[in-house]
């Protein structure tokens, strides 16, 4: 679940090379077999971007393993510099975060996973004990009393149920599998969303009071989204040659 890019727009991108160039980081097998040589190895590469978001420019550099694995971030922005350890477990899943903000403030987060790989419990604290040997993150100690969401899965592994201090929500699916509505408590978005498919893909999503639905034109692949039409305003998507 995830690992997120910041908005705004990318104005550079640059690429140095570590212990290995990129070209062999590229042919490693990703995986156990590609995380085990990193991990004996300790093989890295760094990717640096610029963004801009709302008139302000900040910097990210990111750390992997040659599995794909990110390591580290370092974000540098004009009112100080935040860095983020990330640990994963033996299937390659995240399972702890560090970070390290300017003031002297921490955040650590915990993640916890069922047997299908599947995301059960995320926890957050602000009071924390961790442990960076060789600039990676070996274990997060989590002192304070954490914000804790958790997820319920059904036999398919779809997602049916998400609880935080604040919001609960549930999922509903079809025969198939697809997603045909969501009902929330708490939060921005509480109410009952309701979801309309042809086939694969979403042409119709609710509003919970149906004021201001959203329309979907599809292209012939699945999830191609072409045009979103949402409070009476068009967006229209571009895609590259391999969508």
């Amino acid at each position: 679940m995830a690992q997120y890019m910041p908005p705004g727009g990318r104005t550079k991108t640059e690429i140095r090379e570590n212990s290995v160039p990129c070209v062999a980081a590229q042919r490693m097998p990703h995986g156990f077999w590609g995380a085990l040589v990193c991990k004996l190895f300790d093989i890295r590469f760094t990717a640096t971007f610029t963004f801009y978001d709302a008139n302000t420019v900040y910097q990210d550099t990111y750390t992997y393993d040659l599995a794909g694995n990110r390591l580290k971030r370092v974000r540098v922005k004009t009112s100080g510099t935040e860095t983020t350890w990330y640990r994963y477990d033996v299937r390659n899943q995240l399972a702890e975060e560090y970070t390290s903000k300017p003031g002297g403030v921490e955040e650590g987060i915990d993640y916890t996973y069922d047997l299908n790989g599947c995301q059960t419990q995320k926890s957050k604290g602000a009071d924390i004990t961790e442990v960076i040997t060789n600039d990676a993150l070996v274990s997060v100690q989590i002192n304070d009393t954490p914000a804790t969401e958790t997820y319920s899965y059904n036999y398919e592994q779809r997602l049916t149920g998400y609880t935080s201090a604040t919001v609960t929500g549930t999922y509903g699916f079809d025969d198939g599998m697809r997603r045909t509505y969501k009902h929330a408590m708490g939060g921005s978005n509480a109410g009952e969303w309701i979801y309309a498919l042809d086939n694969a893909d979403v042409v119709w999503e609710s509003a919970p009071d149906f004021s201001s639905p959203t329309v979907y034109v599809n292209g012939l692949g699945i999830d191609e989204k072409k045009v979103l039409v949402r409070s009476g305003t068009a967006h229209i998507y571009l895609s590259d040659a391999q969508m």
